[in-house]
C-alpha cells in the first residue's frame, strides 16, 4: 500500500476529532517519508478535502465535523504553503475567485498558492464577489487567466454571465 494511501486512511480520525496536534503528527510523518510540501497538498490534503465535502453532501458527517475538519485543512495548508519552493516570476497573473454559492474556498486556495509557488502572480479573491467587480479588476489587472472555481449547477448562468 503506498505510503499516500496509508496516511490518508489515518488521517481521517484525528481530522475528525479536531484533533490539531494528530493531525499535524501524520503531516510531518508524510515529510519524513520524503514527500514535498506540494505532494503532501495535492495527495493527502486535497483528497482529504473532496472526500469530506462528498461527506458532508451526502449527510454522513454533520455541519460541525464538516466545519471543524474543512477549518484544520485549511490550517494544514496555509502551512504547508509555506514551505512550498518559490519559482522567480514568470510574467504571468491571474484572478481567482470562486462560484457564487461555492461554499468550499480551499481548493481555489491550494490551486493559488501552488500556481504562486510556480512563479505566477496570483490575485484571490474567493467566493461572493458581484460580477461587476470581478470585470472591474479584470480591467484594472489584466490578468493572463480568470479562474473560476467550484461552479455549481444553480451558479452555472451567473458564471456564464461572467464569461
Amino acid at each position: 500500500m503506498p505510503v499516500t494511501e496509508t496516511l490518508n486512511e489515518r488521517f481521517i480520525a484525528p481530522l475528525f476529532a479536531g484533533d490539531r496536534s494528530g493531525t499535524r503528527a501524520i503531516v510531518a510523518e508524510a515529510f519524513e517519508s520524503g514527500m514535498s510540501a506540494e505532494q503532501i497538498l495535492m495527495e493527502l490534503i486535497w483528497p482529504t478535502m473532496d472526500k469530506i465535502q462528498g461527506m458532508y453532501k451526502a449527510d454522513r458527517i454533520n455541519t460541525g465535523t464538516h466545519h471543524m475538519a474543512s477549518r484544520l485543512l485549511r490550517m494544514l495548508s496555509d502551512q504547508l504553503t509555506l514551505r512550498l519552493p518559490r519559482e522567480p516570476r514568470n510574467g504571468r497573473s491571474m484572478l481567482v475567485v470562486c462560484s457564487p454559492g461555492e461554499p468550499e474556498e480551499l481548493g481555489a486556495q491550494i490551486t493559488t498558492d501552488i500556481a504562486e509557488a510556480h512563479g505566477w502572480t496570483v490575485h484571490f479573491a474567493g467566493g461572493g464577489v458581484p460580477n461587476d467587480e470581478i470585470v472591474g479588476w479584470i480591467g484594472q489587472l489584466q490578468p493572463q487567466v480568470l479562474m473560476v472555481y467550484g461552479t455549481i449547477p444553480s451558479a452555472a448562468p451567473m458564471v456564464r454571465q461572467l464569461i
